[in-house]
């Protein structure tokens, strides 16, 4: 299903980062082919708001769903960016948000963490990356980004963007979008 609320989260992001050089990929052009190619700049913030998959049973095969269609209506032949090929094309930023249902579970290993879409990024030399536990609802998960970005682009660290936009949105959101989202940290290389 679409995710109508996703072009103002993308939106939001924009804003956040006026000014500086900004890279979106929506619709069509949101492409795993183009997203691997990503990693040949440096990234400050990379995010996804899409749909994801999280697997316990094979966690890099975890995936964030881009695209299924090119502009010509043809089906493509990946439509899904998985853990592995995150780690295997070294895609990173200083802050990666993955909003999208459950993006931040996985299969916990001891010593190294939850196996997943986050490990993924973070053992490429990610910072930080911020993703949810648990299915998020597409309209209150956009505002509660729009809260996110605005604290973030104040405070220029995710984890007290992330709690203050935990506090401006728990009256409206509802602790299903707020409290789903964590940040995890940390290089794992």
């Amino acid at each position: 299903a679409r995710l109508p609320y996703s072009a103002i989260e993308a939106r939001a992001v924009a804003r956040a980062f006026e000014g500086a050089e900004v890279i979106e990929l929506a619709g069509f052009n949101a492409t795993v082919p183009r997203v691997v190619q990503l990693p040949s700049r440096h990234l400050d913030v990379l995010h996804f708001a899409t749909h994801a998959e999280a697997r316990r049973d094979a966690p890099e095969q975890s995936a964030l769903f881009l695209s299924e269609y090119a502009a010509d209506g043809s089906l493509l032949p990946v439509d899904r960016l998985t853990a592995e090929e995150i780690r295997r094309n070294g895609l990173r930023a200083d802050v990666v948000v993955l909003s999208g249902c459950a993006t931040g579970d996985g299969r916990e290993l001891r010593g190294e963490g939850v196996l997943g879409l986050t490990y993924g990024f973070l053992s490429n030399g990610s910072n930080t990356v911020v993703a949810s536990l648990w299915p998020v609802e597409d309209a209150l998960t956009a505002r509660f980004m729009q809260e996110f970005y605005g604290a973030y682009r104040a405070s220029g660290r995710a984890a007290d963007a992330l709690r203050t936009a935990q506090l401006r949105t728990r009256g409206v959101a509802g602790p299903s979008v707020w409290a789903s989202f964590v940040v995890r940290s940390g290089s794992l290389r």
